[in-house]
């Protein structure tokens, strides 16, 4: 006697395989141009900032602003 769901099961072990073969779409490639509104990422840079700034390093303190304004540009901490 042959078991009637065996085709079944057959045919969703078939699809979930193939499925699973199937590539990622393509992310742009432009990715670093596109605006991001990440407040978490902003407070994190506008804190390491700060604390290059208390010890000295003006500099990095800088670069780690410019970073928290791509990721947050409207945050209150950054547009006073």
């Amino acid at each position: 006697m042959k078991n009637p769901l065996r085709k079944k099961y057959l045919f969703i072990i078939l699809f979930f395989f193939f499925c699973g073969c199937v590539p990622p779409p393509e992310r742009e490639k432009d990715a670093a141009l596109q605006v991001v509104y990440d407040p978490v990422n902003a407070a994190y840079h506008y804190s390491l900032s700060v604390h290059l700034a208390l010890n000295g390093n003006l500099d990095d303190a800088i670069a780690e602003l410019e970073k928290a304004l791509s990721f947050d540009s409207k945050s209150s901490f950054l547009v006073t």
